[in-house]
């Protein structure tokens, strides 16, 4: 399959290099670019073009379309940085002729890693069912630089719309016009708490150009808005509509997971475990949070979810904290206390670590007949399409899911 992998490229590597200025009719004009030790970036896609970059003191004269360098000399100059390459086509790219500014450049190239992904990158090979069961097909893996990504629209439901029912079942809005809704908890009178969060600011996480990339595509599916920092309370007064919103907890800080103890409402944000006073029927709290105890944040805190459920005597919480990368690449120490789930000893606020090995594990729930504890798992990214499948399982005390050593 394609590969689309970044080459950057300054300084001596490019002293003397010469490139063709390709006119649009296809002839070569006079006119030749000395690279020297100027910038230029290129992204190759095997088996498409490379396409060519220049820095932002290039110039193309009047009447140039593209600008053509051949593939042996291009080898000669990346063979060292990309070990992998096969024999490399001839890079072109079309660029308006005139000078260009850093930013357009920069704007420019990203925009094609983009492209070129798209028309290049991987694809499926294996029907959806492939992956569903106790055991799966896992096929070998195919890593690219930037993973094959499909987005979804971010767009809400038609006026009248709403999702196919199963036979014998309907479904109808409870609520609409939440900010960003990710997690609900209906207390033991029926009212519904709907965290309405986003992720915190993470300063440390996906930098660089692939990072850029990552987050150019989160805020094109709508993941890139603030955290309101809200749990709202939905009423239903027997109609079937929440007919009673209010903000029932504000200025928390991109709380996820929520669970009732006794007359004590716990509440999961990204770095912390809180827990205020409950009151059924009310429909708001205002009395300040008391934190419980701390969990792993920091600047980086890639997957920054954290879930809670209780135990049934009310004694322990268990969090869910996922990986702080996608797998292990920020470095082993990063990972303290991540890809794991922890209990939390309610009287002393200190936690250990119950199960290990979960990458991104979210969705703690206990089976009612085996008492076992239950957690959804999201699996590692970036080794194509076909992996891996996401998974659920019964997690044991001491036991370890494989992450990031093995999936």
């Amino acid at each position: 399959m394609p590969v689309a992998t970044p080459i950057w490229l300054s300084g001596r590597a490019l002293r003397g290099l010469s490139v063709k200025v390709v006119g649009r009719a296809g002839d070569q004009l006079r006119e030749r670019i000395d690279c020297r030790g100027d910038h230029l970036a290129a992204v190759i896609n095997r088996p498409c073009h490379l396409h060519l970059c220049l820095s932002r003191n290039h110039r193309l004269p009047t009447g140039a379309e593209r600008l053509v360098i051949h593939g042996a000399r291009a080898r000669k100059m990346i063979e060292h940085k990309l070990s992998i390459l096969d024999a490399v086509p001839a890079i072109t790219w079309v660029i308006p002729a005139g000078k260009m500014s850093q930013s357009i450049v920069l704007r420019i190239s990203a925009a094609f890693l983009v492209l070129s992904i798209a028309a290049c990158g991987e694809s499926a090979t294996l029907p959806v069912e492939k992956g569903f069961g106790s055991n799966p097909t896992l096929p070998e893996p195919n890593p690219t630089w930037i993973p094959t990504v499909n987005i979804a629209p971010a767009k809400g439901w038609p006026s009248g719309g709403k999702p196919a029912a199963a036979p014998g079942l309907s479904v109808s809005a409870f609520a609409t016009g939440l900010d960003h809704p990710r997690w609900l908890y209906v207390l033991p009178n029926g009212d519904v708490l709907v965290a309405e969060t986003n992720a915190p600011p993470k300063p440390e996480d996906a930098k660089g150009i692939k990072g850029w990339i990552m987050k150019w595509l989160m805020k094109d599916a709508g993941a890139g808005v603030p955290s309101a920092n809200r749990i709202t309370l939905l009423r239903d007064n027997g109609k079937g509509v929440a007919e009673t919103r209010s903000p029932f907890l504000e200025g928390l800080n991109s709380p996820f997971g929520m669970t009732l103890v006794g007359d004590e409402l716990y509440v999961a944000n990204s770095d912390a475990v809180v827990k205020f006073p409950y009151r059924e029927g009310d429909l708001k709290i205002t009395a300040p949070g008391v934190k419980v105890t701390d969990l792993p944040g920091g600047p980086i805190n890639h997957h920054w979810t954290k879930d809670i459920t209780a135990n049934a005597e009310g004694t322990k919480l268990y969090a869910t904290v996922g990986s702080n990368s996608n797998v292990a690449e920020n470095g082993i120490e990063a990972e303290t206390n991540r890809a794991d789930v922890l209990e939390i000893d309610l009287s002393t606020g200190k936690f250990r670590v119950f199960a290990s090995g979960l990458r991104n594990p979210n969705g703690l729930s206990w089976q009612p007949q085996t008492h076992a504890l239950w957690v959804a798992v999201n699996e590692r990214d970036e080794l194509g399409s076909d992996l891996v499948p996401d998974y659920m399982t019964a997690i044991k005390d001491g036991a370890f899911y494989g992450n990031p050593i093995s999936f």
